[in-house]
């Protein structure tokens, strides 16, 4: 795997976020008030394939502002979340407080949560949609995932399927086209000339250059096996939560094609035992 070709793409990722995060938190995407009202905002698949968390101790890496964390501690998970954003891990600390959640929340580098966490183990090491476009290193998130994860423990992944980076959609006319190479093992070093945030596309931003990495499934599962879990499961899901084709129609579900239309995988999500 190559290196990103800037030197600088720790900190162009953290800028990123760390403006992206306050954001996040008060738009409709996310839609904060509504979850503190009581609005549960995990998807039907990670509950049903989760099952019980009640009294497991949980630890979710990447977690931006910490709406999924505590979603968990709602079902009765003890959690521990961990982001590299000041700003999202101040404003998780706030959200948990307002939300009278007992939670921890650290700030630092995924690659260190063993020392972060000061060696602790956990029964559930859950990663959510989103987070492993941002990792430069597979093979080393995964061993650290084991070290987190306690003998027996499971890691549970939920993701955006890979399949679909493949695809742009132009054009309502030309609503899907194969545009990109599944098989890409570069860094996507890129500059955006837009401000905004898939959250709110009108937001006012000046820090949007990112480093990113499409990861094919097949090296997300190998990297997680050598790592010492053993896969209890792969399923795949044919929709989405934003809209990134004119094609996808809102459900209920989130964002899916018409019946009509050929379907691709838009999600997927796994679970292993750490061996």
């Amino acid at each position: 795997m190559s290196q990103p070709s800037s030197p600088l793409w720790y900190s162009d990722n953290l800028a990123f976020w760390d403006e992206r995060a306050p954001i996040h938190e008060s738009s409709e995407f996310y839609g904060v008030d509504r979850w503190l009202a009581g609005e549960e905002h995990l998807r039907p698949f990670e509950l049903e394939e989760m099952g019980s968390v009640d009294g497991k101790t949980l630890f979710h890496p990447q977690c931006h502002f910490g709406q999924d964390t505590l979603g968990w501690a709602r079902h009765g998970a003890q959690v521990t979340g961990l982001d590299f954003s000041p700003n999202a891990v101040s404003q998780a600390q706030r959200l948990a407080t307002r939300a009278g959640i007992e939670a921890r929340f650290l700030c630092g580098d995924v690659y260190e949560a063993p020392t972060l966490c000061d060696g602790q183990q956990f029964d559930i090491v859950y990663t959510g949609l989103g987070a492993l476009p941002w990792l430069h290193d597979l093979t080393k998130w995964a061993e650290t995932m084991a070290q987190m994860c306690a003998a027996g423990g499971h890691l549970y992944l939920a993701e955006f399927h890979p399949i679909a980076s493949v695809f742009d959609s132009p054009t309502p006319e030309l609503p899907l086209r194969a545009h990109n190479s599944y098989f890409d093992h570069e860094w996507h070093d890129t500059a955006e000339d837009m401000t905004g945030t898939y959250a709110d596309r009108d937001a006012a931003t000046s820090n949007n250059d990112t480093h990113e990495h499409v990861w094919t499934l097949g090296e997300v599962v190998t990297s997680i096996i050598t790592a010492g879990f053993e896969l209890q499961f792969l399923h795949e899901h044919d929709y989405t939560l934003y809209q990134w084709s004119t094609a996808l129609e809102r459900t209920d579900r989130g964002y899916e094609f018409p019946p009509e239309a050929a379907r691709i995988p838009m999600m997927y999500s796994l679970r292993a035992q750490k061996r």
